[in-house]
């Protein structure tokens, strides 16, 4: 059987904290409190090369949104899986298509 008082418990783990506490940050009198980092990026990140067509006369949706002036008005066959589907009502759906070429969807 424990033989432990209550207030032996408290004692030693108030007393564990504050030695956590102390491991943690120790407190100086110049402290004052965490350095400000501002993070800026001077070059710009460069898009990968995405080749335009996939298998057969599939498209991709990346190569889709780099080139898609020279698409407007013409047939484009695309390929890939729903990331989502909704009813829009009986007659028709919306479909999120991706085929992991780029984060956007079409």
């Amino acid at each position: 059987m424990d033989t432990t008082k209550p207030e032996e418990i408290k004692t030693v783990t108030e007393e564990k904290i504050e030695e956590t506490k102390a491991s943690v940050r120790p407190e100086y009198a110049g402290d004052k409190g965490d350095y400000p980092v501002v993070f800026t990026r001077n070059t710009p990140i460069e898009k990968k090369p995405v080749a335009t067509f996939s298998y057969g006369e599939r498209v991709r949706i990346a190569g889709l949104y780099q080139h898609y002036e020279s698409m407007i008005d013409h047939i484009v066959q695309v390929a890939g899986w729903a990331r989502t589907t909704r009813m829009g009502g009986k007659d028709f759906a919306f479909i999120e298509l991706t085929d992991g070429s780029c984060g956007q969807t079409l």
